[in-house]
């Protein structure tokens, strides 16, 4: 079986013969949702819809209940039938635009910004054809600068394969039910977030405290500086000595932003992280994410510290207790003032105050908190080995 022949390379045993072959056009027809601006949203009563920018942050492939309404008049919606295929036609990034998602209920409005896909083929199928295959294809269609657009009459031309209704509908279905496993997975991590996020708060703001071995309360907490409780260092540069496959993994904002996904390796280590270091992110744009973010170090000798990045030790201090109270500090990030870059500087950081438990408290907290980062960590790696798993999928399932 070849592609040439429009034939996948893993099919259902059930089916056999050719793909159609046709466009767009052929296969259904297009229009465009009507207002439902930002200034006519409502928090109870009006009509549920749909806007484009949800298209990019809250649906990803099937719309199954929506959480926003608009006090448009009725007169002036698009409301939805139910199976259309929703597309946004404004966005900032070209490989963002096949982003679709279908709406599954009627009686929905569909935000003028959105570009609707009506068709009798099965719209599941449709819609991970377009997820699966057709990035490059509707990237190359949009038009415009820092913020752009994509017309639906220029997607009208594009071909597509497709198999029998039948077909479509049993592939339809079996990445329903992946897609289903994958949302599952990321309400679970994101439960999982937020419940870690009241700990934290709970826990720093010292209203939940935790007993001694004899159910005695433990000490207050004592008010401290950083400089009292680390060792700082700066990073070094390293650029010189990235290679392919090098010894040491380089550690830059980069690599800490994305949790470690995105790396580069280097020959030689000028600076060296040891376990139980903490790594933090100095520098970043206005209101960026990645300042003052931390890593913590599990293994030495593996991690070289780039220049931009302060590497920390502690002294007499649970070392993922140190790690919890400088990532994302909050009196380091009142220093990005939201207009200029942020650069934080080795003093900025030292003069710190915050208020430490004594080491035993600071264990129990610790504790807790590397055993819900570490099933976030889990949670995390089996989305990400599903999508993979998805898209290789969705090459080998469709032409």
């Amino acid at each position: 079986m070849t592609n040439e022949k429009r034939m996948p390379e893993l099919r259902f045993p059930e089916f056999s013969g050719e793909w159609t072959n046709g466009t767009f056009k052929d296969f259904g027809y297009f229009y465009y949702g009507k207002s439902a601006p930002k200034w006519s949203l409502v928090n109870e009563g009006g009509t549920p819809c749909v806007r484009y920018g949800e298209l990019y942050t809250k649906y990803h492939g099937v719309i199954r209940k929506v959480g926003s309404h608009t006090n448009i008049s009725l007169k002036n919606l698009k409301l939805s039938n139910g199976g259309e295929i929703l597309i946004p036609r404004v966005g900032e990034k070209a490989r963002d635009f096949s982003k679709v998602s279908v709406l599954t209920l009627p009686d929905i409005a569909i935000g003028e910004m959105i570009s609707v896909y009506n068709t009798k083929e099965n719209p599941y199928f449709i819609m991970n054809y377009i997820r699966g295959k057709l990035t490059n294809e509707f990237a190359k269609r949009v038009e415009g600068g820092s913020v752009s657009n994509l017309y639906f009459t220029e997607l009208e031309n594009i071909v597509i394969n497709i198999p029998s209704l039948n077909e479509q509908q049993k592939i339809g279905e079996f990445f329903s039910k992946l897609d289903r496993q994958i949302e599952l997975e990321e309400k679970k991590l994101a439960l999982l977030e937020e419940q870690k996020k009241g700990y934290m708060q709970k826990i720093f703001s010292q209203e939940l405290r935790f007993k001694d071995e004899n159910g005695e309360d433990y000490p207050e907490w004592e008010e401290k500086q950083l400089n009292e409780i680390v060792i700082y260092e700066n990073g070094l540069a390293h650029e010189n000595y990235v290679v392919k496959e090098g010894k040491y993994i380089l550690v830059n904002s980069k690599f800490i932003s994305t949790n470690g996904e995105v790396k580069k390796t280097v020959s030689h280590g000028e600076l060296l992280a040891m376990k139980g270091d903490t790594l933090l992110v100095l520098s970043d744009l206005p209101n960026g994410k990645a300042l003052a973010k931390g890593y913590f170090v599990s293994e030495s000798n593996r991690y070289a510290v780039n220049q931009r990045i302060a590497k920390m030790r502690p002294i007499d201090t649970h070392p993922y207790f140190l790690f919890l109270i400088l990532n994302r500090n909050k009196h380091l990030l009142k220093f990005d003032n939201g207009v200029s870059q942020t650069n934080l500087r080795k003093n900025d950081i030292l003069h710190i105050k915050e208020f430490i438990p004594v080491l035993n408290e600071q264990k129990k907290i610790s504790s807790l908190m590397e055993n819900m980062d570490s099933c976030i960590i889990k949670i995390s790696q089996k989305i990400t080995l599903l999508k993979i798993k998805k898209q290789e999928l969705l090459n080998n399932m469709l032409v």
